[in-house]
């Protein structure tokens, strides 16, 4: 049995979602209240891929699914593969994906969003210093050194910090 606040909180959210029809959104809900926010992201994350093989499997004959519309990028991306440039590609989406959790980052600031955002900013990072270590490593150097160029240390912070 519900009680009153879990109930109040069902009806809001089926208010709000009201009027996005469809049984799935009931389902997220319901599952969000009864599951928790993981549950829900796991069902969110079924609808969306069981749409995706739906739309590739009634456009399986297209040469990009169908998809185009949805993804402009996915278009150059295949012929970017046919003619064997599978790390321009990656780097190409590399980009584009740094872009996208920039914008969240600048969009959500002071929020989840954000810091996972900039985590995920890192991660990539990472991944490309295992590309070319020693370039990446200058690179950062570089930056670190323009970025303190205009850093003035405070003397009484450092005579703090270095006694220890």
């Amino acid at each position: 049995m519900l009680d009153l606040p879990t109930m109040l909180s069902f009806a809001l959210a089926m208010a709000l979602f009201g009027a996005s029809p469809g049984p799935g959104i009931f389902a997220v809900v319901s599952r969000a209240l009864s599951g928790g926010f993981a549950s829900a992201m796991l069902l969110t994350l079924g609808l969306i891929a069981g749409d995706l093989v739906w739309l590739i499997r009634r456009h399986w004959q297209e040469s990009d699914f169908s998809l185009g519309g949805r993804f402009p990028w996915l278009v150059e991306a295949q012929s970017m593969l046919k003619k064997g440039q599978s790390a321009e590609l990656e780097q190409q989406l590399l980009v584009w994906f740094w872009q996208q959790l920039r914008e969240l980052e600048q969009c959500n600031p002071f929020s989840f969003t954000a810091v996972a955002a900039y985590r995920l900013r890192w991660s990539i990072a990472e991944y490309r210093l295992r590309w070319q270590g020693e370039q990446a490593q200058e690179q950062f150097s570089r930056l670190v050194t323009s970025a303190l160029a205009g850093f003035k240390q405070d003397e009484t912070l450092h005579s703090v910090t270095e006694a220890g």
